[in-house]
């Protein structure tokens, strides 16, 4: 009797343990509870990384679908082309292209626009941007600016007039002035934000910097000398609460991933920010997305770690596995 007792206790106690790990299996994860740093020292990589979570991201994420965005045509056209045009001299060059007497074009093509003035503005300011591109070869950050500033109103109502098109989600960022010739000009880049994080795309990726975001805008005074948009999205929010991997697993990742790299060459993971990535495929309606992490690794030869060669994982925030 005593011994059948034992054992009922003992699967009591089995079962009990089993329900508490599923339950932290199925903890929700806050991004308050991330740290501001995560440090980690292994034989494959050294993981010294500051974390980055913008401070407007929701506190819990929802599992959500991304649809490619409606661009309201007409009212771009309008804007754009008639804004130093009548109206009766813009035609259709093809089905996707408009044109006007001036030079300027525009082409919308799903969720893509290129538009150009050619204007003798618009040729000084890219001539301006290539010099400075030759002397300052620095990356633009993406850091949007003090909301008390002329560049801060600029932003705004730009902004403005992205919601108008149908980018409502597009936020500006580094707007670089440009006032050492006779025209003053400004470039801004845009990302989409969802749940208060950047959201990027496998259609085309480089990085999350300034240069590489999907939206550019070149303006001269008041008015917009180039634009082009390489992707857009609506989203659709779900009603399940996304799990979210302990930074922990992600190291343990990063660690294992790189125990497998054949070089003599050290690695340093030095910054990792979290982002959504849309998983865009061809013709498909409804778009998968999922956070991750875009993790900066520095890679030096031993002993000379101040020259080193920078470049970016992704790893799956839901998963912790590499996804490009």
């Amino acid at each position: 009797m005593k011994k059948r007792k034992i054992g009922i206790f003992l699967i009591i106690v089995i079962c009990s343990l089993g329900s508490v790990s599923c339950r932290k299996e199925d903890t929700i994860i806050s991004l308050q509870e991330f740290p501001k740093r995560y440090e980690r020292a292994t034989d494959s990589i050294d993981i010294n990384t500051e974390i980055v979570i913008d401070e407007s991201a929701d506190e819990i994420l929802y599992d959500n679908k991304a649809l490619r965005i409606d661009i309201r045509e007409d009212q771009l056209v309008e804007d754009l082309m008639s804004e130093n045009t009548q109206q009766n001299e813009v035609f259709k060059i093809d089905k996707w292209t408009y044109g006007d007497n001036k030079g300027q074009t525009l082409s919308i093509n799903d969720d893509s626009i290129a538009f150009i003035s050619g204007s003798d503005n618009y040729k000084v300011i890219q001539k301006n941007l290539q010099e400075q591109s030759i002397n300052n070869p620095d990356p633009i950050k993406k850091t949007q600016k003090d909301e008390n500033t002329e560049a801060a109103q600029e932003r705004i109502e730009l902004e403005n007039q992205l919601s108008s098109w149908g980018l409502e989600d597009f936020k500006l960022y580094e707007e670089l002035n440009l006032n050492k010739s006779d025209v003053i000009g400004s470039v801004w880049c845009g990302y989409e934000r969802y749940q208060g994080l950047f959201v990027f795309s496998n259609k085309y990726y480089n990085d999350l910097s300034g240069e590489s975001a999907p939206l550019q805008i070149i303006k001269s005074e008041d008015i917009i000398e180039k634009m082009q948009l390489l992707y857009g999205y609506e989203f659709i929010k779900g009603k399940e609460k996304m799990q979210l991997k302990t930074f922990d697993e992600i190291a343990d990742s990063l660690e294992k991933e790189y125990s497998m790299v054949i070089s003599d060459n050290q690695h340093e993971a030095v910054k990792a920010e979290l982002a959504f990535l849309v998983n865009d495929v061809h013709d498909k309606e409804e778009l998968d997305m999922e956070p991750v992490w875009i993790i900066t690794i520095h890679e030096y030869q031993k002993d000379n770690k101040a020259d080193f060669r920078e470049y970016q994982e992704i790893y799956s925030a839901i998963t912790a596995r590499n996804v490009g």
